[in-house]
């Protein structure tokens, strides 16, 4: 077979999702830092020469692996689609090939990319599977047949491209083999073409969100002012609470205050925990607590837990100066979800 004649300048978006380590794959094909995470809520753009050839990269956010896409926050939606440029000339869908792929995350890829992208997504991408070593052809063969029907029928939709990317280091002729494989795609399909509605729903819900995000800029700006006011002297000594459900963010968001590891991150807290230092030149103590689940209402929590979490307000006594609620920004937020928060 007659390879296709190369794309001399390569528009390419990368998507995936947040644990798929598509920011790696980036930088193998760029063959420099242009990325540094997954967890990303705007796009992120990288260019470079390659193997002979202009290529930018488009680093799309991601989304939860194996939740539903209404755990998508909006903005994450709008970006994706708006990430979208004339001339596109296909899509990298990366998955980590060191994670099980199981059928719960296929049904949420394809919902993700099908919400964002229409239909006809799959005729313009190709899959890469990423991984920290270096395997070969008939190792990842023996990943797609392990894994069964699940990654089988999602490569199925993608024509059966794919190739492997390895997270320890640039190959170029990997990266040139990946090139042809675009080629050989847009020979056969063309550059993918938006749906002229997706960009125009999407530009508008942008206006929508920025609009209120200046209106509670200002709202916040006056309430801040209205707090200065109100205030003789300010308070020296500052007892913090930190609530929030399970993975929220309250121990990491412990130590970006105290600008040092106080607080055990990557696990589920069980234990109020009492930590202080000097911050700004004033004494803080910050009260680190269990969480609760975030889809399950406050009576699904564990007693021991709401007994730490009751033990973590005797820990700022006499009283908390303020309780900081953590509210993770790459996750969706819902109506159910507020009305858990308060119940709890």
């Amino acid at each position: 077979m007659e390879k296709a004649l190369p794309v001399k300048e390569l528009n390419v978006l990368l998507v995936g999702s947040n644990s798929s380590r598509k920011y790696v794959v980036g930088n193998i094909i760029l063959g420099k830092q242009a990325f540094k995470s997954d967890v990303t809520a705007c796009c992120e753009q990288g260019e470079g020469e390659v193997c002979g050839r202009r290529v930018t990269l488009v680093k799309a956010p991601g989304w939860l692996r194996g939740y539903d896409l209404c755990n998508t926050p909006e903005l994450s939606k709008t970006e994706a689609v708006l990430s979208v440029t004339p001339g596109l000339h296909g899509f990298i869908l990366v998955i980590n090939a060191e994670i099980p792929f199981k059928d719960y995350y296929k049904k949420t890829t394809k919902k993700n990319l099908q919400h964002f992208f229409g239909d006809k997504v799959w005729d313009h991408t190709i899959v890469v599977f990423s991984h920290r070593s270096q395997i070969d052809q008939e190792t990842i063969e023996d990943y797609i047949k392990r894994e069964g029907a699940p990654l089988q029928s999602l490569l199925e939709a993608c024509g059966n491209r794919y190739h492997v990317l390895c997270n320890d280091g640039t190959d170029s002729e990997k990266v040139k083999e990946l090139f042809e494989k675009i080629d050989d795609m847009v020979a056969k399909n063309s550059c993918y073409e938006t749906l002229s509605t997706l960009i125009e729903n999407a530009e508008l819900k942008r206006k929508e969100v920025d609009k209120k995000a200046e209106e509670l800029r200002l709202q916040s700006q006056q309430q801040r002012k209205k707090l200065r006011d109100l205030m003789t002297e300010p308070t020296l000594n500052l007892r913090i609470l930190m609530v929030g459900w399970v993975f929220s963010g309250k121990s990491a968001s412990g130590n970006t205050i105290f600008k040092t590891d106080m607080f055990q991150t990557g696990e589920i807290t069980k234990k109020a925990l009492k930590q202080s230092g000097e911050v700004a030149g004033r004494e803080v103590v910050i009260v680190d607590t269990p969480g609760w689940w975030k889809f399950f209402p406050a009576m699904f929590t564990p007693s021991p837990w709401k007994a730490e979490i009751s033990n973590g307000v005797s820990l700022c006594s006499p009283s908390p100066n303020v309780i900081l609620l953590g509210v993770p920004v790459d996750t969706s937020f819902t109506d159910d979800q507020r009305g858990s928060q308060r119940k709890t």
